[in-house]
């Protein structure tokens, strides 16, 4: 099974001036606060927004409005953290900011919020930051093999087996990657009668 990752250490600094928020906060109290935002958005999710694949629908944002947010909060996330590192201009920085993410990531995994953890590794492998080589050339090995493991628990392998016997191994509370479960759902209201003869 995925072991949690071992600490890597305290945030780089940046240039003076920066005003960027990521770079205003260390990696556990960036992870702390977002897992506490994405935890207010997953405990507003209903049971009957996950009935009939609502947030499928072309009104999903108000048949599930709270699932709509927790996608939305996602892809900001992924967004975001790919945003981070494109816009700075130097390769020093983009560097900082790489490593930076990977270790927050890893810490919210210890704080067991995949949900987050998952957009951030997602947003570290849109080919927008994959195509960085000498940004990815730039972090040490224990770096690389952080993200290397971060992306074999979030692999949709064997239709995310890593991810699922994480979950299967730790109690709550946690906050769960939304998108295996809204598969699972789709799977099983597709794949079965809505009623019984």
């Amino acid at each position: 099974g995925y072991q949690i990752l071992s600490p890597i250490a305290n945030t780089p600094s940046f240039e003076e001036g920066d005003n960027s928020f990521l770079m205003k906060y260390d990696a556990d109290t960036l992870a702390q606060q977002l897992t506490l935002i994405d935890h207010q958005i997953f405990q507003r999710i209903s049971a009957k927004e996950l009935r009939e694949q609502k947030w499928l629908k072309d009104n999903a944002a108000h048949l599930s409005p709270n699932i709509t947010n927790s996608v939305e909060y996602f892809n900001k996330i992924s967004y975001w953290v790919a945003s981070e590192i494109v816009q700075r201009g130097n390769l020093k920085d983009r560097i900082s900011v790489l490593k930076l993410c990977i270790h927050l990531a890893e810490r919210c995994v210890v704080y067991r919020n995949y949900n987050t953890a998952m957009a951030i590794v997602g947003g570290l492998s849109l080919a927008a930051i994959s195509r960085l080589k000498r940004t990815w050339k730039g972090i040490t090995s224990k770096y690389r093999n952080a993200f290397e493991e971060l992306g074999e628990l979030f692999s949709a392998g064997s239709n995310y087996a890593n991810y699922r016997e994480l979950v299967l191994n730790n109690l709550p509370p946690m906050i769960p990657y939304l998108g295996v479960f809204l598969k699972d759902l789709t799977f099983l209201e597709i794949g079965n009668p809505k009623y019984l003869d």
